[in-house]
């Protein structure tokens, strides 16, 4: 079995959240671009809020990445892959609320 390592938390990025977000906007991508203010105040609202609370977190050591699955590489105060996943996360779940609402909406009398 092959040894993922310090790509381990990136390999989860691309497959729990890279590959459903790829999915959805190539199914609706043109119904979700209608919506890239949205998509922009999530950004905004996870690097207010999301961002000073993992760094306090981890600083209070509330939580910790493992060094054995990160690539070691930090930004203000966090890991890499947090950093991306503060910034996908979000993307990923508005596009899937998103979605829902259409479907939603298509299916109401």
């Amino acid at each position: 079995m092959m040894n993922i390592g310090h790509f381990g938390y990136l390999l989860w990025l691309l497959l729990f959240i890279g590959i459903p977000t790829t999915i959805l906007w190539i199914v609706n991508g043109r119904y979700l671009f209608r919506y890239r203010k949205v998509y922009l105040y999530c950004l905004v609202c996870s690097i207010l809020f999301g961002f000073p609370w993992d760094t306090w977190a981890i600083r209070t050591h509330m939580w910790h990445y493992g060094s054995g699955h990160i690539l070691g590489i930090w930004v203000l105060g966090q890991p890499l892959e947090e950093c991306l996943f503060l910034l996908t996360a979000p993307i990923l779940f508005t596009s899937i609320a998103l979605a829902a609402r259409k479907h939603v909406m298509k299916a109401e009398p």
